[in-house]
């Protein structure tokens, strides 16, 4: 299951948020939560985007087929928190 929720902002910034649970094979589920910054004219392709990142990185978890090679890193942003 994935659902992806969004957050737009008066100076066309946006977050888009991307949650997934799946089912591991030990039964135990795995819950993640995938957050992306953007500007809100690029809504469509960035929430089409992050349900397929988010869905393929959670096959991953559960050894499931996989839709694509996820490979995920951590950013820091160089103007610091707003």
């Amino acid at each position: 299951m994935v659902r992806i929720y969004e957050l737009t902002y008066p100076n066309r910034e946006a977050l888009v948020a991307g949650y997934g649970v799946v089912v591991l094979p030990s039964g135990k589920t795995a819950h993640r939560l995938l957050i992306v910054r953007y500007w809100s004219s690029e809504l469509q392709q960035t929430r089409v985007g992050l349900a397929l990142v988010t869905a393929s990185y959670l096959e991953q978890l559960a050894a499931l087929q996989v839709a694509a090679d996820i490979h995920l890193t951590t950013v820091t942003d160089p103007e610091g928190p707003r």
